[in-house]
């Protein structure tokens, strides 16, 4: 049975910022998590990633947290697991 893995990034930002400037640091934020999977061997399909973004009480700061738990796929499971027909 593979071992469950739990990976998560975070980044803070002022709100004024702007929703573009909230969308490209969570498209970082989604990008540097499945790389860091991908380092040791795990792939994490973006789809699977789950982005909570929480705003503090003053509206001045945003806190966005990504996170991905599971077995993946490691790349030596990947090539294991593909049989050739004769």
């Amino acid at each position: 049975m593979s071992e469950v893995k739990t990976y998560m990034r975070t980044a803070s930002a002022e709100a004024d910022a702007g929703e573009e400037a909230l969308t490209e640091v969570v498209d970082k934020l989604v990008q540097r998590l499945v790389e860091a999977g991908a380092s040791d061997g795990i792939t994490i399909p973006q789809s699977e990633v789950e982005v909570d973004v929480l705003v503090d009480d003053t509206l001045n700061l945003w806190d966005a947290t990504a996170t991905w738990s599971g077995t993946g796929v490691s790349s030596s499971e990947a090539e294991e697991t593909v049989t050739t027909l004769e």
